[in-house]
């Protein structure tokens, strides 16, 4: 039950306008100043509430789409962790057979690629070129089919 306290306000030429505006509105009549000033407290009231609920509305929209983006995210990185693990374990591999090659052939000294580049070097380094490109083409094309863009490419 609401209880009512009378008071006697005083209020500018442009809030009176307002409310005998807003009462139009409302279909008040105009002697009920009361009337008026209640709804424009509850109207208010209403109003700071449904900020409120938007407010955290955004909040966990935003929320989700950071989780999902997070996610997204942790899976692409994942995926560059595995290659990146096995190019190393690769390159760790090669190294120890050359070593042993060496120690086999009484190497105790190598001539740099500065010095002098093999034939056979020169058509390893177009393989893996045309393998570099191959893979980014299969990569786009992968992109394109799923709808999106990859962003940030690397070229060797």
């Amino acid at each position: 039950m609401r209880e009512d306290v009378v008071k006697r306000v005083r209020i500018s030429k442009e809030t009176e306008a307002f409310m005998d505006e807003f009462a139009e509105q409302k279909g008040i009549q105009p002697t009920h100043k009361n009337r008026t000033i209640n709804l424009i407290v509850e109207e208010y009231k209403k109003m700071k509430e449904e900020e409120k609920w938007r407010g955290q509305l955004e909040e966990n929209v935003v929320e989700k789409v950071s989780e999902n983006l997070q996610k997204e995210v942790r899976k692409e990185l994942s995926r560059i962790l595995l290659g990146v693990n096995n190019t190393d374990r690769n390159t760790q591999i090669l190294l120890q057979l050359i070593n042993g090659m060496m120690v086999n052939m009484n190497i105790n000294n190598i001539m740099t690629t500065e010095d002098f580049e093999t034939n056979g070097l020169k058509t390893a380094k177009e393989k893996v070129q045309q393998d570099i490109v191959h893979q980014k083409q299969k990569r786009d094309h992968y992109y394109a089919k799923k709808g999106g863009e990859q962003h940030g490419s690397s070229s060797v």
